[in-house]
């Protein structure tokens, strides 16, 4: 049976609850799964190195192996991929204090924490990015504004609406 869309965001919204909530536990979760993938090619290539070391290789062994190894390698070489950053101009709170206040604003009053970095870019679009370090251990909140958007349409909606005409 497929997922709809809404049952997706229900299960990530309850996962990103138990991140918040019980960040302990979430992990564990996490380090269990990611384990669990891990076992049977662990558990395969054992095997493979114990038929290798009594000089029994076969040809099933060897068939088995090799998809084995490359998704093993794949999955190592996905750990190690660099994470990139959201691109920008970095804004600072000396250069820009009415928006750092007034973003300052929104994240106390939508209970969130403040980003850990702004940036300005020229997309015409405003979103969040979340990027972990290796291994989900620490991760840094980046706030990406596009020049476009805050030039022509968020500055209008910041606007108190009793100076809008």
């Amino acid at each position: 049976m497929a997922t709809t869309r809404v049952e997706y965001e229900q299960s990530l919204a309850a996962l990103e609850r138990d991140a918040i909530e019980r960040p302990f536990l979430f992990y564990t979760r996490l380090v269990a799964t990611i384990l669990a993938g891990i076992l049977p090619i662990a558990l395969a290539l054992a095997t493979f190195i114990i038929c290798f070391h009594r000089a029994r290789l076969d040809t099933l062994a060897l068939l088995l192996f090799l998809p084995l190894f490359k998704l093993f390698i794949s999955f190592l070489l996905t750990l190690l991929k660099p994470i990139t950053n959201p691109s920008g101009i970095e804004l600072h709170r000396r250069t820009a204090p009415k928006l750092f206040s007034t973003i300052q604003s929104l994240c106390h009053r939508l209970k969130v924490p403040f980003p850990d970095h702004i940036l300005l870019d020229e997309s015409f679009n405003a979103y969040v990015s979340i990027t972990h370090r290796r291994f989900f251990i620490g991760r840094k909140n980046y706030l990406v504004l596009g020049l476009p958007l805050m030039t022509y349409g968020l500055c209008d909606l910041m606007q108190p609406a009793s100076s809008r005409g």
